[in-house]
């Protein structure tokens, strides 16, 4: 999911992403993301520490002063100097839309290449398919179903969204990413209709990447795993962008655009260590019957300070008002959690305002929040935390808008690229962990000349194909939109497959009128 934002006719918006956890409503339900809220100066109330239960010991707290990323330095990459990167098999540089909000890699079906946002938080793999006439297929590239097998019990898929409905039929073919392929009855979803949610983004579907594989799933890395096209059950990827020698293309035909355009990375199997200093900390996966990148945060930090919840909540097992879980969604543009966690969590930021769901933060904010996962504190800065400035004309000027939003979806915080941003994360499948490393500043990404590397990140199960790629242009994001997820699927002869989330677009919430 991603947010938005735009200033238009004298109104600052935030258009906001929602999820739905579905092992708690019924699949069919409509559910709105949320009701239009107006923070007007009258209303507004102030949630920042000068109100706050916290002022006293907060406010002998240097503005400056910060919690560092703890990790312990490895011997075998150093961040002094600069390190030659080659995108190679297994790799493919990330693109994003014009503001930033969501991420995707082109993906070759059959012989076409087409854009799918990278997901984490979804579980399942569906592009936009020739016989779609909905406004979004006639502004991306479709697949064409021509010359590809229907699935052998000729199912169907079906996705309710917040303004409508994806569905179509499932097929077999190859997916080839990164330039490594899976055989050709790999199943994907492709489809005929497409809500109006997705009319403004580059995209021409979404690219899941669920934690394991169930007898309804099929995992894209799994399979690439089981054929011997990786050695390693993984994907990992750096969400910003990566210095670059020059502007040409890698040698891998998937990438369509300068290396020096990149907006981070996705790797698939081993580890690229010239990617990241130190090493990377693990944190085992917690449980769960939704294929969610799901982990135990141990403590939340602003400005070394830890903060303690008014609310408690079981995870793994143990309840508390200092350990939260969350779901790591790459495709997530910010920090979302359950709305008192989050008026909690900007009490620790001076006068923040907020219309009780929505936050408002000081845009000369310094402060520096923490996550702590698995005894290891990894740091999200001001750069990241703070979204638009309101205009000068604006009640609120001198504010920003909070990328760290509140939404009752669930216990669960959703750890989207925000905190994601400007770090190498690794998606272990095999081991059922996820992992963190501080991303190496000093990687220079370069064409990979075809020379044979024994630190490739694929294995022998590479390929070399012919295919051919259509560029779409950005389409403007002015009045764009939201996220829900939220799925109504059948494969396999309409036998009901556990819900996963599916993110869309929904109307615009206006957090702050001036």
């Amino acid at each position: 999911m991603f947010f938005e934002y735009s200033i238009r006719s004298g109104v600052f918006q935030l258009i906001v992403l929602c999820a739905l956890i579905f092992s708690a409503i019924p699949v069919d339900a409509f559910y709105p993301c949320t009701a239009e809220r107006y923070l007007a100066s009258g209303s507004a109330f102030e949630v920042g520490i000068e109100n706050s239960k916290y002022a006293a010991q907060l406010l002998q707290l240097d503005s400056a002063s910060s919690k560092s990323v703890s990790t312990v330095q490895s011997k075998a990459n150093s961040p002094s100097k600069s390190v030659e990167v080659p995108v190679k098999p297994g790799m493919s540089i990330l693109s994003t839309d014009n503001n930033t909000q969501a991420y995707f890699v082109n993906v070759t079906i059959g012989n076409e290449i087409y854009p799918l946002v990278v997901d984490s938080g979804s579980a399942y793999l569906w592009v936009y398919g020739s016989p779609c006439k909905s406004q979004a297929c006639t502004k991306n590239k479709l697949f064409s179903t021509d010359y590809v097998k229907r699935a052998d019990d000729d199912s169907t898929f079906s996705l309710k969204y917040s303004s409508g409905t994806a569905s179509g039929d499932v097929y077999e073919d190859r997916i080839i990413v990164n330039k490594l392929a899976t055989t050709q009855n790999f199943t994907f979803g492709v489809a005929d209709q497409v809500p109006d949610i997705f009319d403004n983004y580059p995209v021409s579907g979404i690219f899941g990447l669920p934690s394991n594989n169930s007898d309804s799933i099929e995992s894209i890395i799994s399979v690439l795993s089981e054929s011997g096209a990786i050695s390693k059950e993984k994907f990992s990827m750096v969400i910003g962008s990566l210095n670059s020698r020059d502007n040409s293309t890698s040698a891998n035909s998937d990438l369509q655009a300068p290396l020096s355009e990149n907006k981070g990375l996705f790797i698939i199997g081993d580890l690229e260590e010239d990617l990241y200093t130190g090493d990377v900390h693990y944190a085992p996966l917690i449980v769960n019957d939704n294929h969610y990148w799901q982990l135990k945060i141990d403590g939340i930090y602003v400005s070394s300070q830890e903060v303690n919840f008014s609310t408690s909540v079981t995870v793994a097992g143990s309840q508390s008002s200092i350990l939260r879980s969350g779901i790591v969604d790459s495709g997530t543009t910010l920090l979302i959690l359950p709305t008192q966690d989050a008026l909690d969590l900007h009490t620790y930021f001076t006068n923040s305002v907020s219309d009780g769901t929505n936050f408002a933060v000081l845009c000369n904010s310094t402060q520096e929040i923490s996550l702590k996962i698995n005894g290891v504190e990894w740091s999200i800065s001001s750069d990241d935390y703070l979204g638009e400035a309101y205009p000068e004309s604006s009640y609120y000027y001198g504010y920003c808008v909070s990328n760290i939003q509140g939404l009752d979806l669930d216990e669960s915080w959703i750890l989207g690229d925000v905190f994601l941003k400007d770090k190498y994360a690794v998606f272990d499948v095999e081991n059922q962990q996820f992992g963190l490393a501080t991303k190496n500043e000093n990687a220079v990404l370069v064409p990979y000349d075809g020379s044979s590397d024994p630190g490739t990140t694929a294995s022998n199960g590479t390929i070399s194909i012919s295919v051919s790629a259509s560029t779409s242009s950005s389409t403007s994001t002015s009045g764009s939109s939201s996220a829900t997820k939220s799925t109504s699927s059948s494969f396999g002869g309409g036998s009901n497959v556990h819900p996963h989330l599916f993110w869309s677009w929904t109307p615009a919430l206006v957090l702050l009128s001036f």
